[in-house]
């Protein structure tokens, strides 16, 4: 809320700061792009037989709003946000849950997809494979190497689907 306090102060806005940030939290899930490509992928993959989860920080409402305006919600079988849970993503306490939600067992045929490299010490230690998003970035070579990395999610939709054992 400091950062919204500072707004109000710099731009004299007469609106509270809980009112400032009530509408950012609002504007925020509106302001998800939908993703054509991004959504056909996911539904690919859900026509293959995958079941599919997402992991997201932020409060729970946020979360799943942002994937209705981005238009996956019906995609996923399981949401699970870190503002509604206590786990720490580090330890692979949220992909189990997801694995656990999915009636799935982590194995060589379960994967965390993530454009943060931290969430591939969440995903080796519960098990899963991991595939790292990089957007034109670069791992240092002390980061947690993924077993794939990937420029984008439908690039990495691509790799699952060649990758899976028929």
């Amino acid at each position: 809320l400091e950062y919204f306090t500072l707004l109000r102060g710099r731009y004299g806005l007469d609106r509270s700061v809980d009112e400032l940030h009530a509408d950012y939290r609002r504007r925020l899930a509106e302001l998800v792009p939908h993703r054509p490509e991004v959504t056909a992928a996911l539904t690919d993959m859900k026509d293959s037989g995958w079941a599919l989860g997402a992991i997201t920080s932020g409060e729970p409402a946020t979360q799943i709003r942002k994937l209705h305006t981005a238009q996956l919600d019906h995609l996923v079988d399981t949401v699970i946000t870190t503002g509604a849970s206590d786990l720490c993503e580090p330890r692979g306490d949220l992909m189990r849950k997801a694995v656990e939600d999915l009636d799935a067992v982590p194995d060589t045929e379960v994967w965390m997809v993530s454009d943060r490299a931290t969430d591939v010490v969440g995903a080796h230690t519960a098990g899963l494979g991991a595939i790292w998003i990089s957007r034109g970035r670069t791992l240092a070579p002390d980061d947690p190497q993924p077993e794939s990395v990937c420029e984008t999610v439908v690039e990495a939709a691509r790799w699952l689907a060649a990758s899976r054992p028929m």
